[in-house]
Formats: C-alpha cells, structure tokens, sequence
C-alpha cells in the first residue's frame, strides 16, 4: 500500500509541473477576478498569475481583460509566446479575437511590471459559437 501511495504521489507531482503548478483552472465564458502581487513564474521584473483553460484549436475567441486600478496588465498565451492582450491606465478595458494553435489545457499568464503592483484585472474568454 505504501509503494502505491508513493507512485501515485509522484504521478500527483509530475502531472502538477506539467500543468503549471499554481495555474488556476477555469471555465471559458467565467468571469475571472483577481489582483496580481507576487509572481509565480520566474520572469524579472514582472509579476504573474497563471490560469488554464481548454480550448479547441483554430476557433476563434474572444478575450476582455480589464485593469480595474489602471496599471498595466497582460495576457500572455504560453503557447503562442506571445501577449494576446495588454491594458494599461489609458486603455483600460480592451476585447480581442484570438485562435489558439492547439487544442489542450492552454495557461495563460497575466503579466504586470513589479512596478505597477498590486494590479487588480477581470478577465473572459469565450467563444461567439456554440462549442
């Protein structure tokens, strides 16, 4: 019984860094708070929070993330390496359409400048069709 429970650990664990340890999962079409503060990634200078999301590739989504206290604020894609969306004090609510390559578990990073901390956000991803 001890050696199951030791497998089924490290199965727990790798599944954990595969995933992004301290990625949240959420539902597409949520409404997603939160406030960035600290970081859990390892990128200088910036601060972060991950989330995980499934998706289908090549179907359009939108995304609208909002900066409810005006610092600046990113979506980062993993996967695409790149920001899907940036808002800042100027423009503090912005939607856009993005198509995922893959369709698995996608993280998405919001990214804020150690600077501009703590960087209180709304987000939502949702698809105008019916998948």
């Amino acid at each position: 019984m001890k050696l199951f429970l030791l497998v089924l650990a490290g199965l727990m664990a790798v599944a954990m860094v595969a995933c992004g340890e301290s990625a949240i999962k959420f539902e597409k079409g949520t409404l997603v708070t939160g406030t960035v503060t600290a970081s859990d990634s390892d990128v200088e200078g910036w601060n972060s929070e991950s989330y995980l999301v499934d998706v289908i590739a090549n179907v359009e989504y939108f995304v609208r993330l909002t900066s409810t206290n005006g610092n600046v604020i990113g979506i980062w894609s993993v996967e695409g390496d790149e920001y899907i969306i940036e808002v800042d004090s100027e423009k503090a609510a912005r939607t856009v359409a993005y198509v995922f390559s893959e369709s698995e578990p996608q993280e998405l990073i919001l990214r804020s400048p150690e600077s501009d901390i703590p960087a209180d956000f709304t987000f939502k991803l949702w698809s105008p069709s019916s998948i």
